[in-house]
């Protein structure tokens, strides 16, 4: 399914970019033995009345945004650590992403806002990028402002990525501008089915904010040379 169905403004943006709606369906039979730990492991992803070293609630509420995303990413690799039925499911998504790979000779194979999943155990040399400098991370980049050269990058990875993207289109004209001629953005995202709508909705400690008005662009006083400068 491409892409760019869809709206003038999101063509214009990236050319030929691909979301593979199938990936799923190689590893059905471990997200089946998956499933019966969804609501332990949602309890899990969510802080503590206190953690260990006694701070009260109030006080984790005023956890920084980086604070935040430090506690999440451990709780994550510890989730990853002891659940290898996980581990088998992402590496079954990232070899069909692996398969969707645009030329990888012509230019860098980039997965931004890379998680614990290690997408190089099946792409060698994909870079990978965070907002955060996690110890897994090869560099820092911000999705709105890339420091890659103008048509360096064959290919942008997005694992559920690109719904927390407060502004798809500045987003998209970046991704145009660092893409080869032909380069893709390798989409994947999670499907809000019903059951989806269930443990999405229910189970997951992020909002789904079905509601929410889309911004496509960032506003004009947040750019800076015609380059975004702003964060997630």
């Amino acid at each position: 399914m491409s892409l760019t169905d869809g709206t003038d403004a999101t063509r214009r943006a990236i050319g030929p970019a691909y979301y593979h709606p199938h990936a799923v369906r190689r590893c059905a039979p471990a997200i089946k033995r998956l499933q019966r730990s969804v609501i332990h492991a949602s309890k899990l992803a969510r802080p503590p009345a206190a953690d260990p070293r006694g701070r009260s609630a109030v006080a984790q509420n005023r956890m920084t945004n980086k604070d935040a995303h430090n506690w999440e990413i451990q709780a994550n690799i510890a989730n990853w650590k002891r659940k290898p039925v996980l581990r088998e499911i992402y590496r079954a998504f990232h070899e069909e992403i692996a398969n969707q790979l645009a030329d990888r000779s012509a230019g860098l194979v980039v997965e931004l806002g890379s998680g614990v999943a290690d997408i190089t155990e099946v792409i060698p040399n994909c870079v990978r990028t965070d907002l955060f400098l996690n110890p897994w991370i090869d560099q820092v980049q911000n999705a709105y402002s890339l420091s890659f050269e103008k048509q360096s990058v064959s290919n942008l990875i997005l694992f559920d990525v690109f719904h927390h993207l407060r502004y798809p289109g500045t987003a998209l004209n970046e991704f145009r501008r660092v893409l080869i001629p032909g380069g893709r953005v390798i989409i994947f995202e999670p499907c809000i089915s019903v059951l989806g709508f269930i443990v999405f909705g229910l189970l997951h400690k992020e909002p789904m904010a079905l509601g929410e008005q889309i911004h496509w662009n960032a506003p004009d006083d947040r750019m800076i040379g015609g380059r975004a400068t702003i964060t997630f």
